[in-house]
């Protein structure tokens, strides 16, 4: 008995390629919506799937990715690192500015280290004019847009106070050395209770009792010249009736006049107390009593100490060519948030409310502070990010401050809370509308930050990639499109070790995750928005030499690294096109114009038409084959596949099974292009069994866009 013939539609292409695993789940909305490749693709709004754009070369570089930085009033620049400084690049590919450094070898670097091993981070405030530029090896430096239009690029200048005081952050890094200076102003020598100073402390600041002192040469492991900035509190001997319960290290204070301080030490009657407040606040007058937590004893003497106070309280400055600089940093709430240091891995450092290069530390409300994430289950904090509020990624999980009721961020307010154990890989995470978006810390998966919730909002990590886990090979970079992109559609970028590239694209309102792969004829090593275009940096060979080329894309062009010349291929085997003509492979001469056998220019066909030089990348779209299909008697198992209609859009020539489509026809007027398709093609499956693929490439440059496909099955 003959089987029954039906037609499977796919008119839904909206989950982009998901995992192979789903192969035998045609019976579900997973399979009726995906499509098992879909190489080089774009899933539109609509369901559509269609070939990605080109790429248009830009210029050589030497920088491995670009960051788009926004000063306001249309002051829009794309960033780029290069081994010998920053090149600054305008909307139109002119280079803006040069910025002289040799990243390598900067003043007061921390370790060695390759151009390769840095990892930039930038923060653009617009208020200033200034981009901050920073890593875990240097310094933070300092560009800046003069009010004349000129540049000034360098290390940043923290601001400092009215005694000449750095106003930077401190930490305490050696909290079992104790030190004590020799004197409370002026030239001093600081000496440690253990081997501590080397030659790079020359130069940092410490703080004893929050004053500052600048550390100068060194004279030995334990004693180091310096020079006291503010001076120093005192520190006074105070003779009492009985030290019975006095214990040192504890909070005394005066009971008449409220001088505060700390016991440093305690010798027959005496007791040494190193003032922390009220300096002035004592002495014998009235018959103080010096009050501890357990004692209270009248004081019967006083005297100043010769020399202060050797004290286990004391700070070194937070980034040093020592202990590494902040590793990453972001903008929120009026605020710089530094994290990510060496020496201090769940630390975080926040500038005073509205500047950007004074940390001043204090209790104030605005003040600048110091704080960790407290993570109970260690792991480095490596990321924060300003959305809704504010985030901080650790490699053992995400926090979150709440900041979008509009309160704002105190030193007595902070206060992380965890709402996800997923923990952050080392690659940077990008803010999109609705959240963040990160690499898990196996770097294997993505994940989303998102508020959800309907009356009461929380935070909660989302994985993003299920479905698709096998387009995510050890992700090392993320990029994404924002408000202002060409796109009606969101996309997020992912770039794998290898090279290769996935497209994310999330429709939060309808639960819609895709992923789709991306290749060219090279390695992707970046792929960011700037201008509210798309931008790459790709690693290419090119006549046999290994070149690193800035491109953009260009919905106009069907061919990567391209360009109406093509200097950049010169020597190399490059496509040329023409509006619709494939007009073959050719070498590119140094001109950039492709050249036959005997080294002449070819000529191209008589049109008003821009042509395009440049390389071929493949789009392939495989849908899933058919077992089953759902009727209204059941499921019913496919013996095989007969036929396949595909519908197009605004399409060029495409291959089925290797079987040409939409090329010219006979009576088509062979001196025009041959025009885009827009109809349904047909075409048999001959020895189709339900298991085979079917397979619709385009392999030569051109457009392709598949709106709707038609299966039909004997079941």
């Amino acid at each position: 008995m003959a089987g029954r013939k039906e037609t499977i539609w796919q008119k839904d292409f909206s989950l982009g390629q998901v995992r192979p695993e789903a192969q035998e789940r045609d019976d579900i909305d997973l399979v009726a919506r995906s499509v098992k490749e879909g190489l080089n693709s774009v899933v539109l709004s609509t369901g559509q799937i269609e070939g990605r754009p080109g790429m248009r070369f830009l210029n050589a570089t030497a920088s491995s990715r670009g960051r788009e930085v926004d000063l306001g009033e249309g002051r829009v620049f794309d960033l780029h690192f290069v081994p010998s400084g920053l090149i600054l690049y305008d909307s139109n590919n002119t280079v803006e500015y040069t910025g002289n450094l040799i990243w390598t070898a900067a003043p007061k670097k921390w370790g060695t280290y390759t151009f390769e091993e840095i990892s930039f981070w930038v923060v653009a405030d617009p208020d200033s004019s200034s981009i901050l530029i920073g890593s875990q090896h240097f310094p933070i430096q300092a560009l800046i847009l003069n009010e004349d239009g000129s540049w000034s690029f360098g290390e940043m200048a923290f601001a400092t106070g009215f005694a000449g005081a750095i106003h930077q952050s401190y930490w305490r890094y050696n909290e079992t050395v104790s030190i004590q200076p020799s004197a409370r102003t002026g030239a001093i020598t600081v000496t440690s209770s253990e081997a501590l100073w080397t030659a790079a402390h020359e130069g940092m600041a410490i703080r004893y009792q929050n004053r500052e002192i600048i550390l100068g040469s060194v004279v030995s492991s334990t004693v180091i010249n310096a020079t006291v900035t503010e001076e120093l509190p005192p520190t006074y001997d105070i003779t009492v009736a009985s030290v019975s319960n006095y214990q040192v290290g504890e909070a005394v204070e005066h009971s008449v006049l409220g001088g505060e301080g700390i016991i440093t030490g305690i010798a027959g009657n005496v007791i040494t107390v190193m003032a922390t407040s009220r300096y002035d606040g004592f002495n014998t007058v009235a018959s103080p009593k010096l009050v501890a937590p357990n004692a209270a004893q009248v004081i019967s003497a006083v005297s100043e100490a010769v020399t202060p106070a050797a004290t286990f309280i004391w700070e070194m400055q937070m980034q040093s060519p020592v202990h590494g600089y902040a590793g990453y940093a972001v903008r929120h709430t009026s605020r710089i948030f530094l994290c990510d240091f060496p020496g201090a891995p769940q630390a975080f450092a926040a500038s005073v409310v509205g500047a950007i290069n004074d940390f001043k530390m204090g209790s104030e409300d605005a003040d600048g502070f110091v704080d960790t994430v407290g993570s109970d289950s260690g792991g480095t904090l490596r990321f924060m990010a300003s959305v809704e509020d504010l985030l901080f990624l650790t490699s053992k999980g995400i926090y979150s401050h709440q900041t979008r009721d509009g309160s704002a961020i105190t030193p007595a307010t902070i206060r992380p809370v965890r709402f996800s154990r997923v923990g952050c890989a080392s690659v940077d995470p990008i803010a999109v509308d609705d959240g963040c978006v990160f690499v898990d810390a196996v770097g294997q998966r993505i994940y989303a930050a998102t508020l959800a919730g309907d009356i009461y909002t929380k935070w909660r990590a989302e994985p993003m990639t299920s479905l698709h886990p096998q387009l995510i090979k050890d992700a090392v970079y993320l990029g994404a499109t924002s408000s202002g992109s060409e796109n009606a559609e969101s996309f997020i970028y992912v770039i794998n070790s290898d090279g290769s590239a996935a497209l994310g694209q999330w429709d939060r309102s309808n639960e819609i995750i895709s992923w789709l792969p991306w290749e060219t004829d090279g390695n992707f090593l970046s792929i960011y928005q700037c201008f509210g275009v798309s931008h790459a940096v790709v690693n290419r060979t090119v006549n046999e030499t290994s070149v690193r080329y800035r491109e953009r894309f260009d919905r106009t062009l069907v061919l990567d690294c391209a360009g109406e010349q093509a200097p950049h291929l010169n020597g190399h085997i490059a496509s040329v096109y023409l509006d619709g003509w494939d007009l073959g492979d050719n070498e590119i001469n140094g001109d950039g114009d492709p050249i036959d056998a005997d080294g002449n220019v070819i000529p191209y066909p008589d049109h008003d038409g821009t042509p395009q030089i440049g390389l071929v990348f493949r789009k392939c779209l495989t849908p899933w084959p058919r077992k089953s299909m759902r009727t209204e008697r059941g499921t019913l198992a496919v013996k095989r596949q007969v036929s396949l209609k595909i519908t197009v859009q605004d399409s060029h020539q495409f291959e089925i099974n290797g079987e040409l489509f939409g090329a010219y026809r006979i009576g088509e007027d062979l001196t025009k292009p041959p025009p885009l398709r827009n109809e349904e093609f047909r075409t048999t499956l001959v020895g189709v069994s339900s298991s085979d693929s079917i397979r619709i490439c385009q392999n030569r440059p051109g457009r392709l866009r598949v709106s709707k496909l038609g299966i039909k099955v004997v079941v």
